[in-house]
């Protein structure tokens, strides 16, 4: 019996051959067949899991009528994750390639892969981490390479980039955008691109857009990361002072004017956190006002509306000081200047219109230098002007003093020392001048005497700015005459400026602002007759001169046809002693020889012969 089924095992083999091979042409045929317009059969491309099935029979003849045909095979692991606008595809041909020769060619067996995408495109979050743009593990079928990052991070940070490396071709570009707020605002671009730049947002947002005209793009390798935002500083007042808390959110910024002038607006400004930090409000203004009551005076200061331009027409200010009780009011005279008509100041030794005169601009030539005293605890000030010209105006300065002392002295433009600072009898002080002014009329020192009516015994001094003069300091300041004040019209002045014969003299002009028919020269020597270093009219902004010698000449010559007018109009002129730099350092002697040179202080073009 066993040996009868050994018999029939080869037969039952070729039977199950045959209907396997018969089953699998006649599934081969159904999957890869389809009928083309005019009926006739072709193959269409086959897939690894058909492949597997037999032997393929790949047509020339593409696909018809099939829009979402695709060369090759996705995974349904690769389905579940879409891709962005700039993922790249990557897959290998494996010499798969389509040949018209013949139908029935037989190709060896193929199979077709896709890498996963590597983005191109992203929005990052993090407050910190790396981006190299394109990543080098991209690919594209495009024939150019575009690349955008936003990175975003919390509202009151900002985005630092650091440039890591860089390696670009002719023709990419790359772009900083910082696209916090309602327009966009480049920050910086491929042209100034290196490595260690630093790139900073001004919001919490960032872009970086990359762009190449080929699809083998180089990169950039960039570092970035959050830090906190700012508001900005607040801008200095206009006779005022600003002081802050804090830049960073929740800090405050406090305002405040100058004796003379008064606060228009808030006094204090918070930052606020926003994608950009800001301040609450806008600066406030200090406004000199018209007129005012000013109790319980210490020490401060009155000016017209305006000051130190012009003040307007039509004007009736009136002030009243009021000291504490026991007190008295001393008056100094910083400035009056009224139009050649009807405007007028008037002070008065009491607290209403009708009280006696103590100073009037219709009936006094010149101010007095002493300033006045008060009688009483008050002093009632009054400024008027008409409809036609207007002028500077007026500043004082006032002061509250008690009984049995002496006012505090002032100088403007100057500082002073004291042996006693409640200005009691017997009391010393010592006054001197900032750089660029010169001590006139008054005493350097002066003392309080006289214990009935304690007064000082001479008048303080005043600092001007004045035309010309000789400077031998290693340093110092040249100003336009009467700066702050407008110079003069007609004036010519001139100043000389003298350092050891070895050293040289930088010229630091910080202001010039002259009129365009005025003249500022530089001569490098000792007078008129030496080499111009330069000359200059009108206005320009901020620079420096160096002469070739120890002795420099300014000259100033105001056109006396025009006048000009108005605050800081004129120059400001520091000068420092440097070390010579048209100098060659000293050669060493040779042994056996000696050396010879056609200057002593081996200047530009010293020739140094060496000879043995």
């Amino acid at each position: 019996m066993m040996n009868t089924m050994r018999d029939y095992v080869p037969v039952l083999l070729v039977v199950v051959e045959l209907m396997t091979g018969a089953g699998a042409k006649a599934l081969a045929s159904e999957d890869i067949s389809s009928k083309t317009p005019g009926g006739s059969t072709v193959n269409q491309y086959s897939t690894t899991q058909e492949s597997a099935r037999g032997p393929p029979v790949v047509s020339t003849v593409p696909p018809i009528n099939n829009p979402i045909h695709q060369p090759f095979h996705r995974s349904p692991s690769q389905h579940k994750g879409a891709l962005s606008p700039h993922s790249q595809l990557h897959f290998f041909d494996g010499g798969g390639s389509s040949s018209g020769s013949s139908g029935d060619k037989r190709l060896p067996q193929q199979s077709t892969t896709m890498q996963s995408p590597v983005p191109c495109q992203l929005n990052l979050t993090g407050p910190e981490g790396y981006v190299e743009a394109p990543p080098q593990l991209s690919s594209s079928f495009q024939s150019t390479t575009d690349c955008s990052y936003i990175i975003s991070v919390y509202m009151g940070y900002g985005v630092e980039v650091q440039v890591m490396n860089v390696n670009l071709s002719d023709g990419d570009k790359v772009v900083f955008e910082d696209v916090g707020h309602e327009e966009n605002m480049m920050l910086a671009n491929e042209s100034i691109l290196m490595k260690g730049l630093v790139v900073r947002s001004h919001s919490n947002q960032i872009a970086i857009r990359f762009h190449s005209p080929t699809s083998q793009a180089r990169s950039v390798l960039l570092r970035y990361q959050a830090f906190v935002l700012s508001c900005v500083f607040p801008r200095q007042l206009v006779h005022g002072d600003v002081s802050v808390s804090s830049l960073h959110s929740g800090g405050e910024a406090f305002f405040s004017c100058r004796n003379g002038y008064r606060l228009q607006g808030p006094s204090v400004l918070t930052c606020r956190n926003a994608s950009t930090p800001y301040w609450s409000g806008r600066e406030p203004h200090c406004l000199a006002t018209c007129g005012g009551f000013i109790v319980n005076v210490r020490a401060g200061r009155i000016v017209s509306p305006g000051f130190p331009n012009n003040y307007s027409n039509n004007l009736t200010c009136h002030w009243v000081l009021e000291a504490p009780q026991g007190h008295k009011l001393h008056v100094h005279f910083e400035k009056v200047a009224l139009a050649e008509d009807d405007d007028r100041l008037l002070i008065k030794n009491g607290d209403n219109i009708d009280a006696a005169v103590l100073y009037d601009s219709y009936e006094v030539e010149y101010l007095p230098v002493e300033g006045l005293l008060s009688t009483s605890r008050h002093l009632f000030i009054e400024l008027t002007t008409d409809s036609a010209g207007t002028s500077t105006g007026a500043a004082l300065r006032y002061q509250a003093f008690t009984t049995g002392h002496c006012y505090e002295p002032f100088v403007r433009y100057g500082n002073l020392t004291s042996s006693d600072n409640t200005w009691a009898l017997g009391a010393l002080v010592e006054f001197g001048c900032d750089p660029g002014y010169t001590m006139e009329q008054g005493s350097v020192t002066i003392e309080c005497i006289n214990p009935n009516n304690p007064q000082w015994n001479d008048t303080e001094p005043a600092c001007r700015a004045v035309c010309s003069g000789e400077m031998t300091d290693s340093a110092g300041v040249v100003l336009s005459p009467n700066w702050p004040e407008a110079y003069d019209k007609g004036q010519d002045c001139i100043w000389g400026i003298h350092v050891e014969e070895d050293k040289r003299i930088m010229l630091d002009i910080r202001v010039l602002n002259i009129g365009k028919n005025d003249l500022l020269t530089f001569y490098d020597g000792d007078d008129l007759t030496a080499k111009v270093l330069g000359q200059y009219k009108g206005s320009k902004s901020h620079f420096k001169l160096y002469t070739s010698s120890a002795d420099v000449t300014i000259q100033f010559q105001s056109d006396p046809a025009t006048e000009v007018y108005g605050y800081g109009n004129g120059f400001v002129i520091h000068f420092f002693e440097v070390t010579r730099n048209d100098t060659c350092p000293e050669l060493p002697e040779i042994t056996n020889g000696w050396k010879s040179s056609s200057h002593p202080d081996l200047v530009q073009g010293t020739v140094v012969t060496y000879q043995c």
